[in-house]
């Protein structure tokens, strides 16, 4: 009987040594993959910075970054400029239009008085 519980101590002993030996093993492993996505996550992050910063170099070196008066001009100032024109041509010709029609409908009506 003394021997039994020797032996089962024994045994708890050996399996709660290889439960902290295998929890001691987990949390190294997520401590490395913790340290590895960090370090991955700062390298794709510096990585970005100097991309960005060699876009915009390349952009401006294109002329694409400018800041010009006549290109503002063309994209933006034209652009809405047709676009009242337009608008302004439909009105006249909407109103055009209407008084056509007006004036078609009275001549109509005088001309069927006068037969």
């Amino acid at each position: 009987m003394v021997t039994q519980r020797l032996e089962a101590q024994r045994k708890r002993k050996t399996e709660e040594a290889e439960r902290r030996v295998l929890q001691h093993k987990v949390h190294k492993d997520q401590k490395k993959a913790l340290l590895k996505k960090i370090i991955s996550h700062k390298e794709s992050k510096n990585a970005l910075i100097g991309l960005r910063g060699e876009v915009l170099y390349d952009l401006e070196q294109e002329g694409l970054l400018r800041n010009d008066p006549y290109l503002n001009l063309r994209t933006g100032f034209e652009p809405w400029l047709y676009e009242q024109i337009i608008d302004c041509l439909e009105e006249e010709e909407a109103t055009k239009r209407t008084v056509d029609t007006m004036c078609n409908d009275k001549h109509k009506e005088l001309s069927s008085k006068h037969n």
